[in-house]
């Protein structure tokens, strides 16, 4: 018997691939970053690259917010970023190609200098700035705990059920016979102490309803005190029998079948629906615990005159520049080859970073510019000046990829006269008009169906909005088109939005 032997071959094949440099992948990274990212990551390299670093001195900060806004954030910074702008004495690298070593030496990127830092005056104290940490529902509920619980043991009972709540402040899929297990206790706690303690204990805590198991429970649980406070007994009961296994009829708006069902008057079921509507499903919602995500804007536009002036918003971030030290030991020779070779290598990521940094800079600039001068009616008549706009057309506009276009508009907020929007929220599609205009954009659209269903007497159909706008506004749309956009705005339909 004779075994096939495996053979060693050599092939030549042709292949094309494409890759990124790390040049290349550090300019992508650096512009898809929002500014106070940007920050972080300038004070990494900082930390990381011993040639680079950030210039220090400079004009004194000024002492308000008004002398800030008249000052530093428009002419200071307007001027700062003309002045950076490359003039033809300023070495270019278009082509991103290697060049020799000692160039960078000669080489001064001239970087964007930053508006005076603010700074705070004895009557404008830090301390009116810090926000304090939301209190989160466990926080909430074991003060409570320390206050009104006198017994140790049902104390550490009733922390340990508060600690199973989940962010409702439900205990959905619980078992008092596994948390009896896991307690260390003398003598050992059961299955029926555990229940005293969540039902005597910890569902009477505040926000009413915690601790319940199920929708029913919490509505039952806030349903309780409504009779001891002056309501009606039979109203709550009727109420009571509506939670017991009504609820579906009522979120559909069925109420004389229901009030034939409960063999009640139709206006005496509605005041009963009015009751359950004021209980909260999800009572710990105020207690998420969560911190505030702050945004800071990337670029300012302020009107001056008749006419709007854009800018970066750059305070944090220092200027950079080579170090002169690092500069003089090579220039002077007394190096050796590995520490010229060290250094060579840290120049060159330290002018390749500030040159990244820059055509950021220059990216979101160029791209903002033309975002606002194709929607300059939003900043005159707002959301009814808001034209339909694309990555695309932004992209053959500055040329641009459509990627980078993505890139320099996603997460990036601009301050303007009219609020805060980030960057992506000016592009959207568009409705074509019966009078044969380039169309109305659909946040426009889904801003006048908003409007409309908040005014509305009663239920106005998908159907009726569509003619509604078709005659006020010119705008050919179609009643599905209608239905989609109150989907994605999460606005139930007409028969779910009849009043109680």
């Amino acid at each position: 018997m004779t075994l096939n032997q495996p053979k060693l071959t050599l092939d030549q094949s042709l292949k094309l691939q494409l890759k990124l440099s790390p040049k290349l992948q550090q300019a992508i990274k650096l512009l898809a970053l929002p500014i106070l990212q940007l920050k972080d990551r300038v004070d990494e390299e900082l930390l990381s690259n011993p040639v680079l670093e950030a210039e220090q001195g400079g004009e004194a900060g000024i002492q308000t917010d008004s002398e800030l806004e008249e000052r530093d954030r428009g002419d200071e910074a307007w001027e700062a970023q003309r002045d950076y702008l490359p003039s033809d004495e300023t070495p270019t690298d278009n082509n991103h190609s290697e060049r020799d070593w000692e160039d960078y030496l000669r080489y001064d990127p001239r970087p964007y200098r930053p508006p005076r830092p603010l700074e705070v005056s004895e009557e404008d104290s830090y301390i009116d700035r810090v926000v304090a940490r939301e209190t989160s529902l466990n926080d909430h509920l074991l003060w409570q705990l320390r206050l009104n619980c006198d017994d140790e043991r049902r104390e550490i009972i009733a922390a340990e059920l508060v600690g199973n709540l989940d962010d409702d402040g439900y205990l959905r899929g619980f078992d008092t016979t596994e948390l009896a297990e896991d307690l260390d206790l003398d003598p050992p706690a059961d299955a029926a102490e555990i229940e005293e303690v969540l039902t005597g204990c910890v569902q009477g805590l505040d926000p009413l309803g915690v601790g319940a198991r199920d929708l029913r429970e919490c509505l039952f649980i806030q349903l309780a005190p409504l009779a001891e406070n002056g309501t009606e007994p039979e109203l709550v009961e009727l109420a009571r029998r509506i939670i017991d296994g009504h609820l579906n009829e009522v979120a559909k708006r069925k109420y004389k079948k229901l009030a034939r069902t409960l063999k009640v008057d139709v206006e005496r079921l509605r005041e009963a629906v009015h009751l359950v509507a004021g209980l909260d499903p999800k009572p710990a919602r105020n207690y998420t615990g969560t911190a505030a995500t702050y945004v800071k804007p990337d670029v300012f536009i302020e009107k001056i005159g008749d006419e709007y002036r854009i800018y970066l918003n750059e305070w944090g971030i220092p200027r950079l520049r080579i170090s002169n030290y690092y500069r003089r030991l090579v220039a002077a020779g007394a190096a050796d080859k590995q520490t010229k070779e060290f250094i060579r290598d840290k120049i060159n990521s330290a002018v390749w970073f500030i040159k990244n940094i820059d055509e950021r800079r220059r990216t979101i600039l160029s791209v903002t510019e033309f975002i606002f001068e194709y929607q300059r009616d939003f900043l005159t008549k707002g959301l009814e000046g808001l034209r339909p706009l694309t990555l695309d057309t932004v992209a053959e506009a500055v040329d641009l990829n459509p990627s980078t276009v993505s890139r320099a508009t996603s997460g990036k907020y601009v301050q303007t006269p009219r609020g805060l929007f980030e960057l992506r929220f000016f592009f959207s599609g568009g409705i074509s008009t019966t009078d044969g205009g380039e169309g109305v954009s659909t946040t426009y659209i889904k801003e006048r169906i908003r409007r409309l269903i908040a005014e509305e007497t009663t239920p106005l159909s998908d159907q009726a909005i569509a003619d509604t706008l078709h005659d006020d506004e010119g705008l050919d749309i179609a009643r599905r088109t209608v239905a989609k956009y109150r989907k994605q705005m999460k606005i139930p339909s007409s028969s779910r939005r009849k009043p109680l």
